[in-house]
């Protein structure tokens, strides 16, 4: 399957975290999006290596958990919320 490369846009951070024991998907893709503080759009489904790997990414993008300033899920389902559970215990924060 192809996966297409994501549109460079100013300020909008994609991470597409890869799924290998998620049989029917390829990828959950979230998005750190601003200069700082950033907002992280959708969390991403829970895997081995997931929050080390996001972890990866925005620092690889210049950032850390810890500028994260809020975060919104877009499926509002238990597994995207119980990975989440962490960041926003960490930093105080709401999912909108």
């Amino acid at each position: 399957m192809l996966i297409k490369q994501f549109l460079e846009i100013e300020n909008v951070h994609p991470i597409a975290i890869p799924l290998p024991d998620v049989s029917n998907l390829i990828t959950s893709n979230l998005y750190a999006v601003g200069k700082g503080p950033i907002t992280r759009i959708d969390t991403g489904l829970k895997s081995v290596g997931t929050f080390e790997f996001v972890q990866g990414k925005l620092a690889a993008a210049g950032f850390s958990l810890g500028d994260i300033e809020r975060i919104i899920d877009n499926c509002h389902d238990i597994v995207h919320r119980f990975y989440c559970h962490d960041i926003v215990h960490k930093r105080s924060l709401t999912i909108e």
